[in-house]
């Protein structure tokens, strides 16, 4: 688990977590619109990979410790011949604009940093995405090239700061 703030965290996503997603069944620990088409779109992946591991090494669960309900999913792909790190997130509709995801992105964005320091990382956002290309933003990435409707942002320096909060990372 990764603990963000005192009100967040990031929880590896388990087998059982992903199969109910894929199946589309109801958790009573996940917000009322969790989860949403990126969340079964990643899982149903994930599942079709012979090489899994689960609880996921790179797919969690942004926990709100406060409602004590999963609010969204982060996580990383690392291509195979690569030596960049893809970030992608999604948070709730109900949960958008607090700063969640920013935190979120932040938080994994250190752990990377640590687990994989000679690689970069980088996330992918709509250019219309002014939200998204706002968190990314906060969270020290900066555009580096557009493709088509898409910006490429990389992380130029890691952002150990998630504000004035403690980032502990366990």
């Amino acid at each position: 688990m990764i603990e963000v703030t005192d009100l967040l965290c990031l929880r590896p996503l388990t087998l059982a977590e992903a199969k109910a997603i894929s199946e589309g069944r109801r958790s009573p620990g996940w917000a009322s619109d969790y989860p949403q088409v990126q969340d079964v779109e990643i899982v149903s992946y994930l599942l079709r990979q012979l090489d899994s591991q689960w609880p996921s090494a790179s797919q969690f669960q942004i926990v709100d410790r406060r409602l004590e309900r999963v609010i969204g999913g982060i996580g990383y792909w690392k291509r195979t011949k690569s030596k960049e790190i893809e970030i992608g997130y999604a948070v709730v509709p109900s949960r958008r604009n607090a700063g969640v995801a920013t935190d979120a992105l932040i938080a994994l964005a250190t752990k990377l940093r640590t687990d994989f320091p000679r690689l970069g990382l980088y996330l992918k956002v709509e250019q219309k995405n002014e939200a998204s290309l706002a968190t990314a933003a906060k969270a020290g990435f900066s555009e580096v090239s557009l493709d088509f409707d898409m910006c490429t942002l990389i992380l130029r320096s890691p952002k150990n700061q998630i504000r004035d909060l403690p980032n502990r990372i366990h």
